[in-house]
């Protein structure tokens, strides 16, 4: 059954669509164009997550689909919370600059140095330490208007309940504003400009075949002499 909402295509059952319904509608309100066209496949054979533990939800960002288990009924799934996790990760490839990324990153504790910065005192945590993981476990709270997100407990960085409103506020920041202010742009130069400047590299050549012709004169002059 697809059933389209907003950017979102849901082609699951009827029962699958309506338990991430819920999500799909505050996307379409809050989200808006931030994101593109996305579809959503429920599935039974998940992927496994980088470190190798099984996952209820995934982002393929590169083929615009987001992969959620078919199994309702699995203990600790949260079809509505998983899907809109997954909406941030497509949040972040979608909308997200570089400068964003920064001010969401200064949340965080431990500090990252960097969006894919998985060292947390010295050792590698892959996928639990990852920020870009961290910013869609608070922002589908943050965002998306729930108490607790989903599976925070499996995270090694954490942005305090206190910063979800900022964090909500930066990830949601009009591009405008949030884009450096561009350079200074030199003008391309006229066709009296091009003139010009031919005009005075021609006269600078001619003037060096000039001093060149008295250079080889005076050489000749002087070989002449000793003859």
């Amino acid at each position: 059954m697809s059933e389209t909402v907003g950017q979102l295509t849901l082609t699951g059952t009827e029962a699958q669509n309506e338990a991430v319904r819920s999500a799909a509608l505050k996307a379409q309100t809050v989200l808006g164009s931030r994101i593109q066209p996305i579809t959503v496949v429920f599935r039974a054979d998940m992927p496994r997550r980088v470190d190798g533990g099984p996952s209820f939800g995934y982002a393929r960002i590169g083929a615009r689909r987001i992969l959620l288990l078919d199994d309702l009924e699995e203990d600790g799934y949260q079809p509505a919370k998983t899907l809109a996790h997954e909406l941030c990760h497509f949040l972040d490839a979608d909308w997200l600059t570089r400068s964003q990324r920064v001010e969401i990153m200064a949340l965080m504790t431990p500090r990252p140095n960097g969006w894919s910065d998985e060292v947390i005192a010295g050792k590698r945590h892959p996928y639990t330490g990852e920020p870009f993981e961290c910013f869609a476990v608070y922002a589908s709270a943050a965002v998306f208007g729930y108490r607790r997100p989903a599976y925070a407990r499996l995270y090694d960085r954490k942005i305090a309940a206190d910063k979800w409103q900022q964090l909500a506020a930066i990830a949601l920041a009009d591009q405008a504003a949030a884009q450096p202010e561009p350079t200074e742009v030199e003008p391309s130069p006229t066709p009296a400009d091009l003139l010009a400047q031919a005009a005075a590299e021609r006269d600078a050549a001619l003037a060096q075949v000039v001093q060149l012709k008295s250079a080889i004169g005076t050489a000749y002059s002087a070989l002449e002499a000793v003859k």
